[in-house]
């Protein structure tokens, strides 16, 4: 998913999620959780996942974007320096 974004945007930096922000009752799970990757220049450089406890979805979506931006900003400054 992260790799067609860049493809799609002509980017040289794409992040691909999915997965949920509240707990889906048709499928067994103990808290929301997401995948998600960043990929850059045509391979993915990171992937991981993330979990939540809470149960207001708003609240678990602005904790993903929190994680997922500090995720991307620690490999911009990682890049920066080699």
């Amino acid at each position: 998913m992260a790799l067609n974004v860049c493809l799609l945007f002509s980017s040289d930096w794409g992040i691909g999620v999915t997965g949920y922000a509240a707990i889906d009752p048709e499928i067994d799970m103990e808290k929301p959780f997401l995948f998600y990757a960043i990929a850059c220049r045509g391979r993915v450089i990171f992937a991981g996942r993330l979990e939540n406890d809470s149960t207001d979805p708003a609240e678990v979506l602005s904790y993903y974007a929190r994680e997922i931006i500090k995720s991307f900003e620690q490999i911009l400054k990682s890049d920066l320096k080699a």
